[in-house]
Formats: C-alpha cells, structure tokens, sequence
C-alpha cells in the first residue's frame, strides 16, 4: 500500500514523501536497482529503503546507509537506496518500509492507497 504526503524529516530537513508500506515480495515482484543493500534488508527491525533522488534531495552526495530517518513519527534506518525505485506500474515511491514495523496505517487512516497485489 502506497501512502502519499507523508511528513517526514531526514537530515534535520522536513519533507513530504510517498511512502510504500510493504514486505520483501515487493521486490521480488518489481526487481530493482539497488545502489546500496539488498532486498532481504527490509526485514530488519525499523528499516526503510530509500529512492535515489530521496537520497541525493535529503542527504547531497552522503553516504546515507544507516542514517535515522522519522516516517511519519517513527523512527527508521536507512538499510539501502533504490535507483528511483519500480515506478513504471506504482506511483512515486520516495521510501519503502516493512508492514510489519510500521504504524502509519494507523496514523494516517484517510489518505489514499495504492495496492500493488501483495498479499
């Protein structure tokens, strides 16, 4: 599920992402370029996976792989960065975080939502 204009801030700099709230098998169904890390990292415990342009937007020329990042009002680490993510068939992803950890389904109950055939 997809959750657009999510206020966040990474680097101390507020900004507004589109957050994919999903699990491993988004990988697996939309492979992707990944500039740092791998897929099986999303299962960490707060782990979040960033786009390219995120990065470079939020972080310049940094090295951002276990850098904090607040999604919402949680607290996540960087686990790796995407080359701009599988947006072909989805919306604008700019991060990526587990299902399982994640509460801004709670938190943001009126937004809309994109599901991409996980189960």
């Amino acid at each position: 599920m997809e959750i657009e204009d999510v206020p966040s801030k990474a680097n101390d700099k507020p900004l507004t992402v589109n957050v994919l709230i999903s699990d491993r098998s988004y990988f697996d169904l939309f492979p992707c370029t990944f500039k740092d890390g791998n897929a099986d990292l999303i299962e960490r415990d707060m782990a979040a996976f960033v786009s390219e342009d995120f990065a470079r937007q939020a972080f310049g020329n940094d090295d951002v792989v276990g850098k904090a990042m607040v999604v919402g009002e949680q607290n996540y680490t960087i686990a790796g960065v995407v080359s701009n993510f599988c947006n072909s068939l989805l919306p604008k992803v700019d991060v990526v975080v587990n299902e399982r950890q994640s509460d801004l389904l709670s938190i943001y109950k009126k937004l809309s939502f994109v599901f991409c055939g996980i189960p």
